[in-house]
């Protein structure tokens, strides 16, 4: 049963970082956006950026399930050492 719950807290803390990443992507995207769409009304076309949330959360989903894909195999590997040992090299 100890395997498992390793191989989850691994897998949980790489979607962390991924859904980070995702937002911080969103955060990047919606502001370069913003100004790209300031810049063109300043110039004389009619641009607006849209923010949809249906977009972000399908944005952060996938943000989360490829920071789980590379994470897999490390969380694998960890889950079949002895906690103790895994510790010894922390």
């Amino acid at each position: 049963m100890v395997n498992n719950e390793i191989l989850t807290l691994f897998l949980i803390e790489a979607g962390f970082i991924g859904a980070v990443g995702g937002i911080i992507g969103i955060g990047l995207g919606f502001t370069f956006a913003s100004l790209i769409a300031f810049v063109g009304e300043q110039v004389g076309f009619a641009l607006v950026a849209v923010f949809d949330s249906f977009l972000a959360v399908g944005v952060l989903l996938f943000a989360m399930v490829v920071g789980m894909g590379p994470g897999f195999y490390p969380a694998k590997r960890a889950s079949a050492l002895d906690p103790i040992v895994a510790l010894r090299y922390e």
